[in-house]
């Protein structure tokens, strides 16, 4: 038998993940709270406050180095970048190609705050979202287009049996990266390594965990490179061949609706 240690998970209804708060885009104003001031947000020009304003080159900026962000670099007319926050949330977006920078600011911030609300939907840490950059505009600090270093996950043991926590690791790309698993309570519950390239393919991964005999070895399918983190599901098998499925980042959150 798996020595399970079961997590549980703080479930909100759609209904009252839309009355949790969301941080707006600049650090120092005040909340918002559903999708329909995204609009009065963009156009009102909230994202313009908060912190000192930078002009950069966005190639400079770790995140902006993945393969999928070479095309929007390379746009015209005005782009945007919203970011989740705190770094733990795993929803990000970017527009481009739009005749004005608050109609970027509106595509960019609409997918982010909806992703943010539906992932709020299901943990008891309110996620949010911020415009990071307009144009070549900086409007966070630049260390917070560093690669985050902390993703959710969970283990699912089939029957309804999960451990959900987080990934937390110093180093995304480049090869045999430490990592570990902390679940809900904080546990450190595995630890291993995790190789990337920088175009987000041939992620491999291997983890000693206190819940499975034997080493898990197995790969991450990156679905979607909107986002910072690569995110996906998984199947490994433990050294008694018994199935383990592991689920990272966004795709967290469409895997709990599904089950």
């Amino acid at each position: 038998m798996l020595g399970l240690g079961i997590s549980l998970i703080v479930s909100l209804s759609a209904a009252q993940a839309q009355n949790q708060p969301l941080f707006r885009s600049s650090v120092t104003s005040q909340a918002v709270e559903s999708i329909y001031s995204v609009p009065f947000e963009a156009f009102a020009g909230q994202w313009l406050g908060g912190v000192p304003t930078t002009p950069v080159d966005p190639r400079s900026l770790e995140v902006l180095q993945s393969f999928g962000f070479r095309g929007w670099l390379r746009s015209r007319n005005h782009r945007a970048f919203a970011i989740g926050t705190p770094a733990s949330c795993p929803y990000s977006w970017r527009s481009s190609g739009y005749p004005n920078r608050e109609m970027a600011v509106e595509a960019a911030m609409a997918p982010c705050v909806r992703g943010a609300l539906e992932f709020n939907a299901h943990q008891p840490a309110q996620c949010g979202c911020r415009i990071a950059l307009v144009d070549d505009q900086l409007y966070v600090d630049p260390a917070d287009l560093a690669v985050p270093r902390i993703i959710p996950a969970l283990w699912d043991f089939g029957e309804g049996n999960l451990i959900v926590g987080v990934i937390e690791y110093d180093r995304l790309f480049g090869k045999d990266n430490a990592v570990e698993f902390r679940d809900a309570l904080g546990d450190l519950r595995c630890q291993g390594t995790f190789s990337a390239s920088i175009a987000l393919v041939d992620n491999q991964f291997q983890l000693y965990c206190d819940f499975a005999e034997g080493v898990l070895r197995g790969s991450l399918r990156v679905r979607n490179l909107q986002n910072f983190n690569p995110h996906g599901e998984t199947v490994v098998r433990d050294a008694d061949n018994r199935r383990v499925r592991l689920v990272v980042a966004q795709a967290v959150v469409h895997y709990l609706k599904g089950h």
